[in-house]
């Protein structure tokens, strides 16, 4: 049998560290600097700075800029869990169908990161403004069109959203835990029955 070489053992002795240092490095975050589960505290550590608005399950931090946009910056908790997170567009336009280039830009911004949305929808409730694109932003800004396109990973779901009611418009990415979301959705749900 013939003898291994040292290079063949100073090769596997790399390998391994290099494998190491990949599988065994800083941890994967799910959502800026923070991961799912992490308490109300360990989240501000995270975000250097006290909230702009805190409740006891939730926290608000303004003046934050994605893809050079106004938003602010959401965290909730279910029993001191982070379980979701989300960006919700301030910027105001005077001209509606702005909204749906911001929309546009940030899910180009998407899918860069996360691929193809295995969800994207352009929904007509009422389609009075279906034929003419030039009041699409206004159709949105009452009820009429919304945009939707959703993402997923391992262990979060993505969702990014145009809608408008009552001629607000509403511009916003949802980041939320699978496994700790069905657990807030199922308390929720037991809240409200509790409620009947």
């Amino acid at each position: 049998m013939k003898r291994k070489t040292p290079i063949y053992f100073f090769t596997i002795l790399v390998f391994l560290f290099v494998f190491s240092l990949i599988g065994f490095g800083e941890e994967e975050y799910t959502f800026r600097k923070t991961r799912w589960g992490m308490s109300k505290e360990e989240v501000k550590q995270s975000e250097g700075r006290e909230p702009t608005y805190e409740e006891e399950d939730g926290m608000a931090y303004t003046g934050e800029k994605i893809a050079d946009l106004e938003v602010c910056l959401f965290y909730y908790f279910l029993e001191d869990k982070l379980y979701r997170a989300a960006y919700q567009v301030t910027e105001k336009h005077a001209f509606e169908n702005k909204y749906i280039e911001d929309y546009k830009k940030l899910k180009e911004l998407l899918m860069k990161k996360y691929g193809e949305p295995f969800v994207d929808r352009e929904i007509w409730e009422n389609d009075l403004y279906k034929d003419d694109p030039e009041r699409w932003g206004f159709a949105i800004s009452i009820g009429h069109l919304k945009y939707v396109a959703g993402w997923a990973t391992d262990s979060t779901e993505i969702g990014l959203m145009l809608a408008g009611d009552n001629y607000e418009i509403n511009l916003m990415i949802l980041y939320q835990s699978k496994e700790l979301g069905k657990k807030a959705e199922e308390t929720e749900e037991k809240e409200t029955m509790e409620k009947l």
